[in-house]
């Protein structure tokens, strides 16, 4: 009797022990999913203040401006150059949680593809120049990301080129 019990007690046991183990990995599961949804919400966050900081649109804007002319490097200012080179950064960021599927390109593209399409046209020969002094790499997440919305933009909106206004 007594052997009987104590292999009951000992199966029990095992069992508590399997449904505790259990209970624990679907807990520790839920809690990564969630983690991960909310990393990925702060990331879109983070991307849409890249998009809509005042600072940030207004160094487009000086990208964009008539005056400045990119395709002739020798003829930018160092402000503009930098101004050029932090923008790019910025986008290069955006396109690398992109490329690493961080965020959904298409939550992207539906707001921004209209800024992102005609930023980098403006900007890559500048690139291409800073590219060949750099040794051939440089901001390649944002051209990643140039080429996947343009794409986007020709397949969803029918959208083959864009105009800066």
């Amino acid at each position: 009797m007594d052997i009987l019990f104590w292999t009951a007690l000992m199966a029990s046991g095992t069992v508590g022990l399997v449904v505790g183990s259990i209970f624990g990995i679907v807990i520790a599961r839920r809690q990564l999913i969630q983690l991960n949804r909310s990393s990925s919400i702060e990331g879109i966050l983070m991307l849409f203040k890249i998009f809509d900081d005042e600072k940030h649109r207004e160094n487009r804007n000086i990208i964009w401006d008539k005056k400045i002319k990119l395709k002739k490097f020798d003829s930018i200012s160092e402000d503009v150059g930098k101004i050029v080179q932090i923008t790019a950064t910025q986008m290069d960021v955006v396109g690398s949680m992109i490329k690493h599927k961080r965020v959904e390109k298409e939550l992207i593209f539906e707001r921004y593809a209209e800024v992102i399409c005609p930023l980098w046209e403006e900007i890559e020969e500048y690139i291409k120049i800073i590219r060949t002094k750099k040794g051939g790499f440089g901001w390649d997440n944002f051209e990643f990301m140039y080429k996947q919305a343009k794409e986007w933009s020709a397949k969803v909106r029918k959208v083959t080129s864009y105009r800066r206004f």
